[in-house]
């Protein structure tokens, strides 16, 4: 990292936030890029480079010098997007659980009265609401 960046950082770390502003100004462009390229998605790449500023404010102390700048910035990018999708994943689960377990509950109703209960309904189960 060149000497002034890192007076720039130190600045930073001490509570200068015009020094902090300029440091995440000079990096966005650099993260956006990047998660863009992760991601294939400009709004999640958006979301993400937003909520990775916000991180780096909370954290400038944590910074210790041992990588560049943004190559930190990058690190707790990489951490966001990968905590999102995992969440997105879990949430995905669930949500498909619980519609498995409402079509069920369709599907006993219907039986309960001895309606018949058609392949054509199997089959609207499985597409989403939109679709439908």
């Amino acid at each position: 990292m060149e000497a002034a960046e890192l007076e720039e950082v130190q600045r930073a770390i001490q509570g200068d936030d015009s020094a902090l502003a300029e440091l995440l100004q000079r990096h966005y462009a650099f993260v956006y890029k990047y998660l863009v390229k992760v991601t294939m998605d400009p709004n999640v790449a958006e979301e993400t480079v937003q909520d990775t500023m916000i991180r780096c404010m909370e954290n400038i102390q944590r910074y210790d010098g041992s990588s560049a700048f943004s190559s930190w910035m990058i690190t707790i990018a990489t951490r966001i997007y990968i905590d999102k999708t995992r969440r997105r994943r879990r949430e995905q689960i669930w949500l498909e659980a619980v519609r498995n377990q409402a079509v069920r509950k369709l599907r006993w109703q219907f039986e309960s009265r001895n309606e018949k209960w058609t392949d054509v309904m199997d089959a609207m189960t499985r597409l989403t609401p939109e679709h439908r």
